[in-house]
């Protein structure tokens, strides 16, 4: 995540859902193990197993791959491995929604089956640590005209 210059980081926190869920390895596993079985009948040929293996590790590197989140005075950024790079200026942002693991920031105004692809989760550390500090201060950053944030029902 490159800061600009000017930009003043005022929150950075990191989680890693592998280490605070472990439980779920298991299901990762059998999904690893599934996929490469259905891949193999396919194609039987060692190297063809890189592209499940690169296809299942991309889609799961939230989960499998430390988050690294940043908070500045003009954008949100979050970064998960080498490929996924976010970052969303304030300025951008519509709506806010907290929702029971972190705080979804939006640049739609209302709730839309796009937003997956038009936002930024901002994903609570563990045990919520951090959520009244996230809360306060992405309530601080968000533009004044807008709605803060309003509570989602899970």
């Amino acid at each position: 995540m490159e800061i600009n210059e000017g930009e003043e980081v005022i929150l950075a926190w990191r989680i890693h859902r592998l280490r605070d869920e472990p439980q779920k390895i298991g299901l990762v596993a059998l999904g690893y193990g599934i996929a490469f079985a259905f891949w193999w009948l396919a194609f039987p040929y060692p190297l063809g197993l890189f592209l499940p293996v690169v296809a299942l590790t991309g889609a799961m590197s939230e989960y499998l791959l430390p988050v690294d989140y940043k908070l500045t005075n003009q954008k949100a950024y979050c970064s998960c491995g080498p490929a996924i790079k976010l970052e969303l200026a304030w300025s951008d942002i519509r709506r806010a929604t907290v929702g029971k693991d972190g705080i979804y920031l939006s640049t739609l105004k209302i709730p839309s089956r796009l937003d997956s692809f038009r936002g930024i989760r901002l994903r609570f550390s563990k045990d919520n640590e951090n959520e009244a500090l996230l809360r306060e201060t992405v309530k601080r950053l968000l533009p004044r005209d807008e709605p803060k944030d309003k509570e989602e029902t899970p």
